[in-house]
């Protein structure tokens, strides 16, 4: 059947197509949206040309004519409109229309495709990335595709691809986290102004943003209950669902110095799900005005260490972590951007060399090598707080019992020495690793 035969015979039956068929009667006319394409996005959604002399895409004959977003810079609108993620999340927000949600799942699918499934494995089967180990000021690790022009930034990789990276056979894969470990640094600060709250907190078990729940369910009046009670409470904060994830996102976003209105946007694109067909979550900035000031309820240490931070870019224009590494901070003081950037740098440090710390020791371990002095545990990829690794199937409980040792590490604080906390889980993929869903972990490390 020639391509004009196939447009004929779908198009005798239009009214009765099903999406799958439409689907492909629309790509064969040529009147499909390039969702790469940023002019046919912009035309689609808006209806608005880049000027008086341009025309519609010929591909496009309909538009949505939705409200037009534009983008940002330095905090000030621009005349360019915007198609990203998160103007696609709010218009879907405002509209609740569909063709808002299928733009959002379009254009994920077209990134999972090009820039994960699509890329090259090198010869031997693996996949490779270019790792700078100082790709950022706080000392974060960045990736790239690799040298060898296989690979992609590993360390986007989406939960949903985890489990096509597989361990050698006769290995398991194990990745290891630290847990709250941007916490941890700035409950010592907090300490150091005079408030022991978060800390206490941690060393009980209980998460800040477990507590801020509780607080939002039970009122201020759960400020005053025992650890032990808040611990017996937990329970409840399972419902409403979207709870204890807006929970997270505002306790960490206050400690940043994150407004009301870009953590509602926040909670609603950290929601969205392209896989899980649930609807993203959406919090009002109101309601996410009123958890953060439950933030600042029990937490004043918070305020004070934001203050004190304040002091020091402007005494200073530096600040030291525990580490000792230090970074320099240009521009003006007192703008909101540079302080919102200070108050994340010293948690994002400590959390990277803690980790970096792990993997320094499981490489210098002289046990840890083998009759052809190869590494036994091998590292694959440092994420952040996660370390991936692999290890024989035989070896299982030396590794782990290693892999425990060597992030025990203990450091100082602002005066105060903390070991942070970690769990991890090994198995046949990274997935089973991570403990991901259907893809259980073979055991705990």
């Amino acid at each position: 059947m020639t391509l004009v035969e196939r447009i004929v015979e779908l198009a005798r039956r239009n009214g009765d197509l099903n999406n799958h068929a439409l689907g492909e009667l629309d790509t064969l006319l040529d009147r499909h949206v390039n969702t790469s394409s940023t002019d046919q996005s912009r035309w689609f959604l808006y209806g608005i040309r880049k000027n008086e002399k341009d025309t519609a895409p010929a591909r496009i004959h309909q538009h949505c004519a939705f409200e037009p977003h534009y983008i940002k810079e330095k905090g000030a609108n621009t005349a360019k409109l915007a198609t990203d993620k998160t103007t696609l999340l709010k218009i879907w927000r405002k509209t609740k229309d569909r063709r808002a949600e299928l733009m959002l799942r379009l254009t994920d699918l077209r990134t999972q495709l090009d820039d994960y499934l699509g890329c090259r494995i090198d010869d031997d089967g693996r996949i490779r990335a270019s790792i700078n180990i100082a790709g950022t000021e706080s000392a974060r690790h960045t990736a790239y595709k690799s040298n060898t022009g296989s690979g992609y930034n590993l360390h986007t990789t989406p939960s949903g691809h985890k489990h096509l990276f597989r361990a050698d056979d006769g290995y398991w894969m194990g990745s290891l986290d630290l847990s709250g470990a941007d916490g941890w640094t700035i409950a010592c600060e907090c300490l150091a102004l005079g408030d022991s709250t978060m800390l206490d907190d941690l060393r009980s078990g209980l998460k800040p943003a477990q507590l801020v729940a509780l607080l939002y369910k039970h009122g201020a009046d759960a400020n005053k209950w025992s650890r032990i009670q808040l611990l017996a409470a937990l329970s409840t904060i399972k419902d409403p669902p979207w709870l204890y994830l807006a929970c997270k996102r505002i306790i960490w976003g206050s400690c940043y110095g994150m407004g009301e209105q870009k953590m509602s946007e926040q909670v609603l694109e950290d929601s969205f799900d392209p896989d899980s067909g649930v609807e993203p979550v959406y919090v009002e900035p109101k309601i996410c005005r009123a958890l953060q000031n439950l933030v600042h309820t029990r937490y004043p240490g918070i305020r004070r260490r934001q203050d004190r931070i304040r002091m020091l870019l402007e005494r200073d224009g530096c600040l030291e972590a525990a580490n000792g590494m230090r970074r320099q901070f240009f521009g003006r003081k007192d703008d909101p951007m540079i302080q919102r950037d200070a108050f994340g740098w010293h948690p994002q440090v400590m959390t990277t060399w803690m980790t970096e710390l792990a993997w320094l020791r499981l490489w210098r371990d002289a046990e840890n090598r083998d009759a052809r002095g190869e590494p036994i545990v091998q590292p694959l990829l440092l994420v952040h707080d996660s370390l991936l690794s692999q290890w024989p199937k035989e070896r299982t409980p030396w590794a782990c019992a290693k892999l425990r040792e060597w992030f025990t590490n203990s450091i100082e604080i602002a005066g105060t020495r903390v070991t942070i906390p970690f769990s991890g889980h090994y198995g046949q993929t990274w997935a089973h690793a991570s403990d991901i869903g259907e893809y259980k972990a073979e055991g705990k490390i």
